[in-house]
């Protein structure tokens, strides 16, 4: 099994018993530290753009069922066991409380939440920049190969582990979009893999960040984080460009350094929407 496949971790959004939309989520390490990350406009069931309500009912989520693979023992032998665990999205029964974080500058308009919630040790999973996973820092440019891993539709690729979506960048990588810390990839994903990690991938002669003398290149396949997918441009039209938004790593190490908590998004109006 490649590692990658261990990083992704199945959600539903939910409302009491129902389902309200799937997305994916990953562990992620910062200074030493690490947190569950995923979209904002999944943990508060509210569009980052005009703050409606993305279920048609209006319902908004008050837990998040996250499906992890932890790793059990039997003598010498060690198997995947799934689990599904339950985690408040509020500390109080009237949601005012909310418990996610939230980017400590532009908040809800960088589409990035993070949890409190450690242990990825204890799990199967693999932190989406843990060092066992032999990442590189390579030099990225429009046209390489990207990767966001999770779960489309809430489908599993196979022994309840996430489907991997082919795809490549699509905007110069280091050039921030709208003046925030985004970039598009070219891919055709679907509802579900919001909160889904992206990896780039080049294969065959590649040279590493910053280095361009031939005797740095390299020979094999490296990869690298790139942050967090966040849902499709013109994803509603066939004939509007279906560009994704990724979320740059900068933006998930800011929020999780910050720990700022955001506002309940069940305070939130369509008629205010964020600036």
């Amino acid at each position: 099994m490649d590692n990658l496949t261990r990083v992704p971790a199945k959600i539903e959004a939910r409302s009491g018993h129902n389902v309200l939309l799937h997305g994916t989520g990953f562990f992620y390490r910062v200074d030493e530290s690490e947190a569950f990350v995923t979209n904002w406009h999944v943990v508060s069931g509210r569009s980052p753009t005009t703050w409606q309500p993305l279920h048609p009912s209006g319902a908004l989520p008050d837990h998040l069922r996250i499906e992890i693979p932890w790793l059990v023992k039997d003598g010498e032998q060690s198997a995947i066991q799934w689990r599904a665990i339950d985690y408040p999205l509020y500390d109080d029964p009237d949601f005012t409380k909310a418990v996610w974080w939230v980017h400590p500058v532009r908040r809800h308009v960088i589409d990035v939440a993070a949890l409190d919630l450690n242990g990825v040790g204890e799990t199967g999973l693999f932190a989406a920049n843990d060092s066992r996973l032999d990442l590189n820092e390579l030099s990225t440019a429009p046209g390489h190969d990207a990767f966001t891993i999770g779960y489309p539709l809430g489908m599993y690729g196979g022994a309840k582990f996430p489907i991997w979506k082919r795809g490549t960048i699509a905007s110069e990588p280091d050039i921030d979009l709208d003046g925030l810390p985004k970039a598009f990839i070219d891919t055709a994903t679907r509802e579900g893999m919001s909160g889904s990690p992206v990896y780039v991938q080049q294969s065959g002669l590649w040279y590493p960040a910053g280095e361009t003398e031939l005797g740095s290149v390299v020979i094999g396949t490296g990869r690298m984080f790139l942050g967090v997918y966040s849902g499709r441009v013109g994803a509603d039209d066939e004939f509007k460009a279906q560009l994704g938004v990724v979320w740059k790593r900068s933006a998930i190490d800011e929020v999780i350094r910050a720990r700022l908590v955001g506002e309940s998004a069940f305070s939130l109006r369509p008629s205010a929407p964020p600036e």
